[in-house]
């Protein structure tokens, strides 16, 4: 019988080389993946800005590296799990993570966010991390909310682009009735 607390370590919030901002876009899937594991990380959620471009990809290696360990292949293989998710910016330059079950795929992230941003098409030519949404804070954690796999969480709340740096006192308050489910 085990007694006591079970630790993991968890990242959770993550860019790819999907964001524009990734300092390296170079890295593979693979090294990206296995950057991770050398650090003893168990899971951690995808993130990238406004996208869900390497979702898939990223889940798709993940199985592609179990299997090259199960052969001897890989020996730095160490188990991770994969939250997909991804950083909303809503207007006001504010950012909200929505996180789903490790069952989404990249199109069901891509909907919300088309979701978030009035059912308008996003400008994929347009830098991802400078891409404002149309959709307020509020409306962002509704849009979340209406997903039964999915969570919102207020991201940096008290550094640049968090909810905290926002001057109205309104919204503010509104963001935190609109009930995300953490910060």
């Amino acid at each position: 019988m085990s007694v006591g607390s079970k630790w993991f370590k968890f990242d959770f919030h993550n860019h790819t080389t999907a964001s524009d901002d990734y300092q390296d876009s170079s890295v593979s899937d693979r090294n990206w993946l296995l950057s991770y594991m050398r650090q003893g990380v168990d899971a951690v959620i995808i993130s990238d800005h406004n996208t869900a471009a390497r979702v898939d990809s990223l889940k798709s290696e993940l199985l592609a590296m179990q299997r090259d360990f199960s052969t001897g292949e890989l020996t730095d293989y160490k188990p991770l799990v994969i939250f997909p998710g991804v950083e909303l910016t809503a207007t006001g330059d504010v950012h909200i993570l929505a996180i789903f079950d490790q069952d989404s795929t990249t199109i069901d992230i891509e909907r919300l966010i088309g979701q978030c941003n009035g059912g308008e098409s996003i400008d994929r030519h347009a830098r991802n991390h400078e891409l404002v949404l149309q959709n307020t804070v509020v409306q962002i954690i509704g849009n979340i909310k209406r997903n039964p796999h999915a969570i919102s969480i207020l991201a940096h709340i008290d550094s640049r682009k968090g909810i905290l740096e926002t001057t109205n006192q309104t919204e503010l308050e509104a963001a935190f009735n609109a009930k995300p489910d953490a910060v």
